[in-house]
């Protein structure tokens, strides 16, 4: 169960490659792009996004759910270890 912090989609290959039912992929920064996000598929675990102000695209075909700076601090609790992609 490992809470992977993706940054930039450059590195969304290696982060996917590793990712099991268990975990959750969080998007940030760069990879929280609607452009990105709408490019995501059929991935193995719960997705979610950082909520910010920016207005998003609707429709996407994942729809991860945005969540606030708090519940990031309740996933940082929840997963005993995080892996940060860049």
């Amino acid at each position: 169960m490992i809470l992977h912090l993706l940054h930039t989609p450059a590195l969304y290959r290696d982060c996917a490659a590793l990712l099991t039912e268990h975990d959750t992929l969080l998007l940030l920064d760069d990879a929280a792009d609607d452009a990105f996000i709408r490019s995501l598929t059929h991935l193995p675990c719960s997705v979610k996004v950082l909520d910010s102000a920016d207005n998003h695209a609707k429709d996407q075909p994942l729809e991860p759910e945005r969540i606030t700076v708090d519940e990031w601090v309740r996933l940082v609790i929840a997963h005993r270890h995080s892996m940060t992609w860049g």
